[in-house]
C-alpha cells in the first residue's frame, strides 16, 4: 500500500510537471489533460482544478473548462479568479455581451492575467467579426508579450 501510494504521488507530480511544460510550449490541450490528472490525485487542491480549467479553456475545450472550474469553486478556490475565468470562457467563444467591457474595465496592463484576457478577447472578437477590436487586442497583447507568436499571427 505504501509503495502504491508513493507511485501514485510520483505519477501525479510528473503529470503536474508535464502540464507546466505543455503550457509553456503553448500546447494547452495536453496541459489540460496533465493538469486534470494531477488535480484528480490531489483532489483537495483547488488551484489544481483551476489550473486545469484555465488550460482547457485556452485549448477551446469549453465544457471541460466549465466542469473543472465548477470543481475548483467547489473545492474553495477564490471567487474573483473564478468569475474572471467564467467571463473569459464566454468571451473566447464569441459571446461578447457585457463581459468584454467588464474585463477591459477590471483588468489593466499590470494585472497578472492581462495577457490571458487579451488572448481571450482577441479570439472572441475574431469570432464575433469585430476586426478592429481584435486588432487592438492583439496590439495590446504584443506590447505585453512581444515574443508570443499568436498575436502576430492573428493580427
Amino acid at each position: 500500500p505504501v509503495a502504491y501510494r508513493l507511485a501514485q504521488d510520483y505519477r501525479a507530480r510528473a503529470a503536474l510537471v508535464a502540464g507546466h511544460a505543455a503550457s509553456a510550449a503553448r500546447d494547452h490541450g495536453t496541459a489540460a489533460t496533465h493538469y486534470e490528472r494531477a488535480a484528480a490525485h490531489f483532489a483537495r487542491d483547488p488551484d489544481g482544478w483551476f489550473r486545469a480549467a484555465r488550460a482547457a479553456r485556452r485549448a477551446g475545450r469549453f465544457p471541460d473548462a466549465k466542469r473543472l472550474l465548477a470543481e475548483a469553486e467547489r473545492r474553495g478556490h477564490p471567487a474573483d479568479p473564478i468569475e474572471l475565468e467564467r467571463d473569459l470562457i464566454l468571451v473566447q467563444q464569441g459571446v461578447i455581451g457585457t463581459a468584454d467591457a467588464r474585463l477591459r474595465a477590471t483588468v489593466g496592463p499590470t494585472h497578472p492575467d492581462a495577457a490571458l484576457v487579451l488572448e481571450a478577447l482577441a479570439r472572441g472578437y475574431m469570432l464575433a467579426e469585430r476586426w478592429a477590436d481584435a486588432r487592438k487586442g492583439c496590439e495590446m497583447w504584443r506590447a505585453l508579450e512581444p515574443n508570443h507568436p499568436w498575436p502576430w499571427h492573428w493580427e
